[in-house]
């Protein structure tokens, strides 16, 4: 009777996405009737290129594999529905894609989304995203700058395999009032930066609420349409910094998201319902203390967790389901490191505790509460020691070597893992330098989606059956910038994974603990930009080729994240128009080989006729056409007696060409979503 009920759940995931192909057109419409939108962005005037740095603090060579964008840097990418997004700026460099058309969750050298570590000022999150992947779930206006690592990860960070994002929010120093307010169709928002104490204590915070699910139910109420979505998110955010001292520094910060999805249908003898909610929060406790003028101390400690929940009810003359899905994910940790300056050296070393517990999934139905083997709440233990060097020798050469062991425990097995790493850098003249890279990292939770289909509903789970992915990765770069306001860079890498978990079965996995197997991959590319700065126009052009790839019954085929080419192309131009009054006009265009879907082989009633089986394949069995899409984006600021203002004008997908979301199974066949088709949006912003 249980199995019945969720194959049943399963079967009904194509009726939702029937739901949500044509209703989420309706939502754009919708959009469309109210085109203005007051958003506090940063002003995306005059980006410099040359705003891509490294840590300078630490003197570490700027490289292929490490990026910091800071400030106007971090908002190249056009609006989205009047919004700006951290994530999808870093989507416009070599080696970073969108996980599906729109999302703002990366995918790093071919990795999946659960593979690249998401952090906000050192603190992991476990969801990117609100409303239906597209939207970021951090703020832009508290965001001061953002770090990609796609090659050698710090000492500190391990868990994933692909790449990491550390998104910090802004340090707090100017003993005066600042900060913007948003509102627009799609959401509201306000933030605030406020001196408490005069060169002491200082706090920001920052609130966003959506403000499009109150258009779509006054739309659905009119027309009576049960089939228009009914989304709603929000997000809160806080900080304080206190400063004991100008070598004592304490900060304090909270975060928490809240996402809601429902969608309904209601017939003569049929009636369905689909609710989603999905919830973020983390804590944050961070304390840093200078010794002396060599040794720094830092410790932190953090709270995360995530929450997802899912409620299905549908009710014909055969099917009487009303069952609800909660699986959650919740992580502390204590993290102290050390940093230890000599005259050619940057000593670093540090120890981490984290304690990890998930509750994957517990279903509450019609027919009882259950909980199967497979989703019994289960603990993981992670304790990691790491040991670093910065070393410059002379002023050509800057050796990085990095050691980290990490002891993992999952109640049955407890695994002991060293992943070396280093990073190479050598300055051959003013002109030119080049780096390598070795990292070794291993990754003891998974993620497992309830379907091929791009739904919000993610669970994790730590490792199982005594096995950890783990990758080992190696790249050679190449830096140019003999010719004027240009800069040229190559770098190849090549990956290798073992023991990555994929979880094909939804069903079996929640009953039997099974439903699962160990793949073997590798990834491998080049990736190259060049970028012409001549001001005030500014010009970036990337290509990409790589591949990723899966190994199953000794074969190796493509996955989910292959997409052999990949091109970009971003300028940006901006001008002055009268006194106090400049625009600046941009566009981006992104071209790719086609995306992996899986499309079930075929369907077939079951033994009693209830419902249908589909044959799922493992790995993707159908690759679309092309991907093409041309955006454009102008803006006018002016300033004001009391700060500035700017109107935002954006086109998506300007030639509206036809990029899939998803693609999904009916009656005569397999139909195709568009996400983003030409999509319109207008913003205004005012800062003070």
């Amino acid at each position: 009777m249980r199995k019945h009920s969720l194959f049943n759940n399963q079967k009904t995931l194509s009726n939702s996405a029937r739901l949500l192909s044509g209703s989420f057109h309706i939502l754009l419409a919708a959009i469309s009737l109210f085109p203005v939108s007051i958003i506090a962005q940063e002003d995306t005037l005059h980006v410099k290129l040359s705003e891509t740095e490294v840590l300078g603090h630490r003197n570490e060579v700027e490289g292929q594999s490490y990026v910091k964008l800071r400030g106007k840097a971090l908002l190249r990418a056009p609006l989205f529905m009047g919004e700006k997004d951290v994530l999808r700026s870093l989507q416009l460099l070599p080696g970073v894609d969108a996980v599906s058309d729109g999302s703002s969750a990366p995918s790093i050298r071919g990795g999946t989304s659960d593979q690249s570590l998401l952090l906000l000022d050192g603190t992991p999150f476990f969801n990117a995203s609100h409303a239906y992947g597209l939207i970021s779930v951090v703020d832009a206006n508290i965001i001061e700058s953002a770090e990609l690592f796609k090659g050698v990860f710090p000492g500190q960070y391990g868990g994933r395999l692909s790449g990491i994002v550390n998104l910090q929010t802004r340090t707090l120093s100017a003993n005066k009032l600042h900060g913007g307010i948003s509102v627009g169709t799609i959401s509201a928002a306000a933030n605030l930066e406020v001196p408490l104490i005069k060169d002491k204590t200082y706090a920001l915070f920052s609130a966003r609420k959506s403000t499009i699910d109150l258009l779509l139910k006054g739309a659905a109420a009119i027309s009576d349409d049960l089939s228009i979505p009914q989304p709603s998110f929000g997000d809160v955010y806080g900080k304080v910094i206190h400063k004991f001292s100008k070598d004592n520094q304490l900060s304090l910060s909270g975060f928490y998201t809240d996402d809601h999805l429902s969608m309904s249908s209601k017939d003569a003898g049929y009636r369905m319902k689909y609710a989603f909610s999905w919830r973020t929060y983390s804590g944050e406790a961070n304390w840093k203390y200078k010794l002396n003028d060599r040794v720094y101390l830092q410790s932190d400690f953090y709270y995360a967790g995530l929450q997802n929940k899912s409620k299905t009810y549908i009710k014909d003359k055969e099917l009487n389901i009303d069952e609800t899905q909660v699986s959650k994910i919740g992580e502390f940790s204590l993290r102290q490191s050390l940093n230890w300056r000599l005259t050619d050296h940057l000593v670093g070393a540090g120890i981490a505790f984290s304690q990890t517990h998930f509750d994957p999934i517990r279903i509450e139905s019609s027919f009882g509460n259950t909980a199967g083997s497979g989703s019994s709440s289960r603990d993981l233990s992670t304790t990691a020691f790491w040991l670093e060097d910065r070393w410059s020798i002379g002023s050509a050469w800057s050796v990085n070597p990095i050691l980290r062991a990490t002891v993992y425990s999952n109640r049955t097995n407890v695994r002991t893992l060293l992943d070396p790493r280093l990073k190479v850098n050598y300055q051959l003249d003013h002109s030119n330098s080049f780096e390598a890279n070795f990292n070794m990292s291993s990754q003891p939770i998974d993620l497992l989606r309830q379907s091929s289909l791009n739904f919000p509903m993610d669970f994790w789970t730590p490792f199982a059956d005594d096995k950890i992915a783990r990758s080992g990765l190696i790249s050679l770069g190449w830096k140019n910038t003999f010719v004027k306001n240009t800069e040229f860079m190559i770098e190849g890498y090549y990956k290798r994974i073992k023991d990555q978990r994929f979880i094909y079965s939804f069903n079996d996995f929640v009953n039997y603990d099974g439903g699962s197997v160990y793949l073997k991959g590798k990834a491998y590319g080049i990736e190259t930009s060049l970028r012409w700065n001549p001001a005030p126009f500014q010009l970036m052009l990337s290509y990409t080729y790589s591949r990723s790839l899966s190994k199953l019954h000794n074969e190796w085929s493509g996955n989910y994240q292959d997409i052999p080419h990949r091109v970009t192309l971003w300028g940006d131009y901006g001008f002055a128009l009268r006194k106090k009054k400049k625009a600046n006009l941009s566009f981006l265009l992104n071209y790719h080989t086609g995306t992996p879907f899986v499309l079930p082989e075929g369907f077939y009633p079951s033994v009693d006729g209830s419902h249908m089986v589909g044959s799922i394949p493992v790995l993707p069995n159908f690759r679309s056409k092309r991907y093409f899409r041309l955006d454009i984006n102008y803006s006018i600021t002016r300033q004001l007696k009391r700060g500035t203002g700017t109107w935002q004008f954006a086109i998506m997908n300007i030639t509206a060409h036809r990029n899939p979301y998803m693609i999904y199974h009916v009656d005569k066949g397999y139909k195709m979503m568009v996400m983003i088709p030409f999509l319109p949006s207008v913003a205004y912003r005012f800062e003070f």
